[in-house]
């Protein structure tokens, strides 16, 4: 880039060198900047009592029915720390066992569709919950979706 060193007494560092430093120096600061949340937490229903599976639930999902079996699995991202503090990412998948009727509460006649949520793969879910012969009648309410059958509700509640 030059032919002569600007700066006597000063070394000269090739183009691609000053590069990679800047793209470093870009990402140190990055980090800092954004960094500073608690990471990941991951958390399941499992080895826990339903009392806590409610409350942990709860977080994510409205309770609207009490629920006789939960199963989830899901993770945060707390980005509330660090230096330019954020919103918080999660995504949090699961069912809630209710009695039959109940599942209503979530996702009634006159606003559930047949339609399947877009972006995210239900069948696994769906199988793990037991609901193989029955087609859901599915809700969503921005971060939530779910779908309902009797007895049932699945649900994904997800920033992304």
């Amino acid at each position: 880039m030059f032919d002569q060193n600007p700066l006597p007494g000063f070394r000269m560092i090739s183009e691609r060198r000053f590069a990679l430093a800047g793209i470093a120096a870009g990402v140190c600061l990055g980090l800092w900047v954004c960094g500073g949340g608690e990471g990941v937490q991951v958390f399941a229903s499992e080895g826990k009592a339903l009392s806590e599976q409610r409350e942990e639930a709860a977080r994510f999902i409205p309770i609207r029915a009490e629920p006789s079996e939960i199963r989830y699995v899901g993770w945060l991202r707390d980005n509330s720390g660090g230096f330019v503090p954020g919103p918080s990412d999660w995504e949090f998948l699961g069912y809630l066992r209710v009695s039959e009727g109940d599942e209503a509460a979530w996702c009634d006649e006159s606003q559930g569709s047949p339609d399947v949520p877009r972006g995210y793969d239900w069948g696994p879910l769906l199988t793990n919950a037991g609901v193989v012969d029955e087609s859901p009648r599915w809700c969503e309410d921005g971060n939530l979706a779910v779908g309902v059958v009797p007895g049932a509700v699945v649900f994904r509640s997800a920033t992304q």
